[in-house]
């Protein structure tokens, strides 16, 4: 540390704001070297090297600022008004990052999706029946015209720009058997037979393009009329007996119309569940439901009104920051801006406190003595080297002695320059030796 240009100083900012390389360094150093200091006394001995060492470094504003003058318009304006655009655009920059107004975003589209219906009872046991995460047909409807004839004068499609809209299609039939035991059937049969109701759940869960972005789920709730609930509680008893028969002829299948049981438009963003778009009844979709039992198996089915396919959905997606997808913005604020915060803050606070190592005018004494305990270190003379470094430590310890020794800060301040004269001034004083001669 004996050069102490812009340079050098700024490079060894850097190296000790470098996480565990400075520590490394000195375990290493303290390990293979011999020393009568342990290594706390080590720390302590380099910190103070390292005070002076940037005091040495601040001293030359002693050499070169005038008294009395005013700070420049290059410093308070490279200074003040960029540190405050920075501290701007680190509070308000994320907001711009999360928004549709970043020019840097782009539509993250659907990937896979999983529809899940069930039975619901007491508002906390669910028994689910149809369900399948297998997407049949995902495409887009940029090019569909009929799509846009019959919706784009909707308010919600009017303004989105088509290539963030897709269609999806799932399968008719559940991925699976309806596996529940023969009590929970029992149950459920008693449910609807006590309460006279059957309330259903349906869940959906999508999943995007973008490697990062969370899976973001919603579901709605819908009731059966009575006699659908009537006719569920004898589908479900005449699908146990058959069964039960184990008999091959024996097969019993029975459907239910759910009228306007979900809405088909969803609005994905990025972070957020996906939102049906309500209050409009174009997008109210009507399904069947479909209970198919024989000897073997039980399985349920699911298909949109007038149609053998399965439910659709039209997504729109909102365009995102693809480099921030898995954070939310709370997240993103808590990891990033609130750690520069902190950083930032420890920079500038407890400065009050470093006045005696940092505001000296002359710190070479305090240099030669750290460069005497290095020297005898090198020598090996290790009670030199306990010496000076006591003799360092009682010396920081008097505020006295240290301003002694490094000087007063009044002293070394450079006069104000002289008084500039101005130009009538000059004028007025040459019109005067010119009356005298």
């Amino acid at each position: 540390m004996t050069n102490y240009s812009i340079t050098a100083v700024t490079l060894f900012r850097i190296y000790k704001a470098i996480p565990f390389v400075y520590e490394i360094k000195m375990f290493m150093d303290w390990t293979i070297t011999p020393t009568a200091l342990d290594i706390m006394q080590w720390f302590k001995f380099d910190d103070i090297h390292t005070q002076m060492y940037l005091a040495k470094y601040n001293s030359s504003r002693f050499f070169v600022h005038r008294l009395g003058d005013a700070v420049t318009f290059v410093m308070k304006f490279g200074i003040g008004c960029c540190g405050l655009v920075v501290l701007v655009l680190l509070i308000l920059g994320p907001l711009l990052l999360f928004s549709t107004f970043n020019p840097f975003t782009n539509f993250n589209p659907v990937r896979e999706a999983s529809v899940d219906l069930g039975f619901v009872l007491n508002n906390s046991t669910f028994f689910s029946a149809y369900r399948n995460a297998f997407v049949s047909k995902v495409e887009s409807v940029a090019e569909n015209g009929t799509f846009w004839d019959l919706y784009g004068r909707l308010e919600p499609l009017r303004t989105v720009e088509r290539s963030s809209v897709q269609n999806l299609t799932m399968p008719n039939v559940s991925d699976s058997i309806w596996l529940i035991s023969p009590p929970n059937l029992v149950n459920l049969r008693n449910y609807i037979d006590r309460t006279g109701q059957a309330d259903l759940r349906l869940s959906y869960e999508i999943k995007r393009q973008t490697e990062g972005s969370n899976p973001t789920s919603a579901s709605t709730s819908y009731k059966m009329d009575t006699m659908q609930t009537k006719k569920l509680y004898n589908t479900l008893g005449n699908c146990a007996d058959c069964s039960n028969k184990r008999s091959v002829t024996c097969k019993y299948n029975e459907s239910f119309n759910l009228n306007d049981l979900y809405i088909s438009v969803l609005r994905l963003s990025s972070q957020n569940p996906p939102v049906p778009l309500k209050g409009y009844s174009e997008f109210n979709r009507s399904a069947t439901l479909g209970l198919i039992c024989d000897q073997n198996s039980i399985y349920w089915t699911l298909t949109k009104n007038s149609s053998t396919s399965g439910l659709e959905f039209i997504t729109i997606a909102d365009r995102s920051a693809s480099g921030f997808l898995g954070y939310s913005i709370v997240a993103f604020y808590f990891s990033v801006v609130y750690l520069i915060s902190k950083f930032l803050r420890l920079s500038v606070s407890g400065l009050s406190a470093q006045i005696m190592t940092s505001d000296l005018p002359r710190p070479e004494p305090i240099i030669n003595i750290c460069e005497g305990v290095m020297v005898a270190r090198a020598e090996r003379d290790l009670i030199r080297e306990e010496v000076l470094y006591y003799e360092l430590i009682d010396l920081l310890r008097s505020p006295e002695a240290l301003k002694i020794i490094t000087g007063s800060c009044v002293n070394y301040l450079q006069p104000p320059a002289p008084p500039k004269i101005q130009d009538k001034d000059r004028e007025k004083d040459k019109d005067k030796k010119q009356k005298t001669e």
